[in-house]
């Protein structure tokens, strides 16, 4: 008996002698979105490039109940904006949002939104600045 509780008796012993683990638990991850974190709600304005045109000027309002109302003026064709009106919904990464009707869509930054190209990704190039709407009002 003494030759099986011996060997057992020691190893309790040796483990509680061992030095504390120096493993540092790793920190949540960061649950700040677009949609949680920015202020998003309120108007927003630009120019988008036109191909036969010499813009589109564009404003875009986004209210907090998850509705829209966008005015568009290809500048040089109409005399008046049109304005469309619709609901609006945040995509999976909580950082784009889809307009309904318009079918586009908008990533939400701080006090901007940038267009996205069909696919989903930030339209890049020379022109890539002019798919930026600014805030304009709260």
């Amino acid at each position: 008996m003494f030759k099986v509780l011996a060997p057992l008796a020691m190893t309790v012993l040796l483990g509680a002698c061992s030095a504390p683990s120096n493993t540092v638990p790793a920190p949540p991850p960061d649950m700040h979105t677009s949609r949680t974190s920015v202020d998003w709600a309120g108007s927003y304005a630009g120019t988008l490039p036109c191909a036969d045109c010499p813009g589109i000027r564009i404003k875009l309002t986004l209210n907090s109940n998850e509705t829209y109302e966008q005015s568009t003026l290809y500048e040089d064709r109409q005399a008046k904006p049109e304005v469309t009106r619709g609901n609006f919904r945040w995509l999976p990464d909580n950082g784009t949002i889809f307009l309904e009707g318009e079918e586009t869509r908008w990533r939400v930054g701080e006090n901007q939104l940038m267009m996205l190209d069909q696919e989903g990704q930030v339209i890049t190039g020379a022109l890539a600045d002019f798919y930026v709407l600014k805030r304009v009002a709260p």
